[in-house]
């Protein structure tokens, strides 16, 4: 197994010290707002911030791609052990052109996700910058409370910021960020091949053993299982804060060729261990682990009334994706799913489906807002509606997610639901030609 483990491992430290560049990357974008936003010599406006998200988003989609290469890449011989990879010589641009052309894409798969990796990406970008903002904000305060003049703490503005781990030579506040999306980017891509590939039958868990390595991990490494196990639907790297773990692809043969046997392990066996259990913090599935927006992360952005500007950002760099979504959402029907959704609710909205259904094929606006789901994550949605009646603004609305899926769910659309869309910082992404 050792062998098949350590090719995963040597490129996965290769993957961490890139988390390294885009983090000193970004130190410098922050450390160049926060400068300004203290000593007021430049104005303030979205330039830092969309800096700061399109590196993000370059950061996740090389990520991605990485991950996707990876395992196309181990999949391409009868039995692949040594991998080499170039990439991290050239530029983070140049990277991402190579991975693409290295890599067989669908293009509506990749259109959708760089829709939503900007929008993640400009969230997590709006609140890490006002996060940080509001520590060193803290730290200014409390040197003032200990009577040194503001003049002086200007003057000492860069060493409050490395204090804070913000600065191009220590941008360990940003370590984490990128360590948490872009693993999760990365297993995302790699789970991405896995799926389809019909040779790759089983997955090992592979964990980097160090001083650093949590109990959690070290239980699980090793684990072997069919890639189809309800395992690794809890199970599945990332597990947890600055998790660097990874599922090793492997083939029926290549188990066979190593003696390597299946293993037993369940739940429970894992959660025997309290610290073990404790350190879980993370439970969705690759697959879906890049569609939501963090709970936390979507408080942080409505405390500091960022959604707006978020929503704004979104719908303004992905006109081209939403303009052909919009198209292709029209040709939706409604399924048991949505149906459900809305009628478990209100169980009158049954007799409006026909109404809901032509709200689909035949909407008048279309809107982009953020949308609580049941687990307490956020994601973007898109709702369209149809006036019945245009001037007391009554209707029918249904939501879909923003980047992927049909209609989620329906429902009737007054004034009050228009107007509390806009009040939350919904953007308008279509409105019918007269």
């Amino acid at each position: 197994m050792d062998d098949l483990l350590l090719a995963d491992a040597v490129l996965l430290q290769q993957m961490i010290d890139l988390e390294g560049q885009y983090a000193r990357h970004s130190a410098r974008i922050l450390q160049d707002e926060i400068t300004a936003r203290f000593t007021k010599r430049t104005p303030l406006g979205q330039t830092h911030a969309k800096g700061f998200a399109q590196l993000y988003a370059s950061a996740m989609t090389v990520a991605w791609l990485y991950g996707q290469y990876h395992v196309y890449k181990q999949s391409q011989e009868p039995d692949p052990i040594e991998l080499s990879n170039n990439m991290y010589e050239v530029s983070f641009g140049e990277a991402e052109d190579y991975l693409r052309a290295q890599v067989p894409i669908n293009k509506d798969d990749y259109a959708k996700l760089e829709a939503n990796l900007k929008f993640r990406a400009f969230t997590i970008a709006k609140v890490s910058q006002e996060s940080v903002i509001q520590k060193i904000k803290g730290m200014y305060q409390a040197q003032l409370k200990e009577s040194h003049g503001a003049d002086h703490l200007l003057q000492n503005l860069n060493q409050l910021l490395d204090a804070a781990g913000v600065t191009e030579a220590n941008p360990g506040w940003l370590h984490t960020h990128y360590r948490n999306n872009m693993m999760a980017a990365y297993n995302a891509g790699r789970w991405a091949q896995i799926e389809q590939n019909e040779h790759i039958e089983y997955l090992i868990y592979n964990a980097i053993l160090d001083g650093h390595t949590t109990e959690l991990c070290k239980k699980l490494h090793g684990t072997t299982k069919p890639k189809s196990d309800p395992f690794w639907r809890t199970f599945h790297p990332t597990n947890h804060h600055n998790c660097r773990s990874i599922a090793s692809a492997a083939t029926k043969a290549q188990l066979k060729s190593r003696k390597i046997t299946v293993s037993r392990t369940k739940t429970a066996d894992i959660y025997q261990n309290p610290t073990a259990k404790r350190e879980h913090q993370f439970k969705a599935h690759p697959g879906a682990a890049l569609k939501t927006i963090p709970h936390s992360l979507a408080m942080r952005a409505i405390q500091y009334g960022l959604g707006e500007a978020i929503l704004k950002y979104t719908a303004s760099s992905n006109r081209g994706f939403f303009s052909t979504r919009i198209t292709d959402l029209s040709k939706s029907k409604l399924g048991k799913a949505a149906i459900n959704h809305a009628t478990n609710r209100r169980p009158e909205l049954g007799e409006l489906q026909d109404k809901a259904q032509a709200a689909i094929s035949d909407a008048d606006e279309a809107w982009l807002a953020f949308s609580p789901r049941k687990n307490g994550e956020f994601d973007a949605s898109i709702v369209v509606i149809k006036w019945q009646d245009e001037k007391m603004k009554t209707g029918m609305a249904v939501g879909f997610r923003a980047f992927d899926g049909g209609p989620r769910t329906f429902y009737t659309m007054t004034q009050d639901n228009y107007e509390g869309l806009k009040r939350h910082g919904a953007q308008q992404i279509y409105v019918k030609t007269k």
